[in-house]
């Protein structure tokens, strides 16, 4: 990943916390939490966008017995 300086940004997502460790462990999408509205999307041309980017292929697995 790089950091870029610049004047604008394409697009804005504002997400708690909670839901974006969620989203990282894969354990929902971005489009789930937007249909949800948990999470804000300046610009909704980009949801796919953001869609792909925080695609997890493998979501977690519990290997501990009960």
């Amino acid at each position: 990943m790089k950091v870029f300086e610049c004047d604008h940004d394409d697009v804005e997502m504002v997400i708690d916390i909670a839901e974006l460790s969620s989203l990282v462990m894969g354990v929902v999408t971005v489009q789930a939490l937007f249909m949800l509205s948990k999470v804000k999307i300046s610009d909704g041309q980009y949801l796919h966008a953001l869609h792909q980017f925080f695609f997890v292929l493998d979501k977690p697995t519990c290997i501990t017995a009960f």
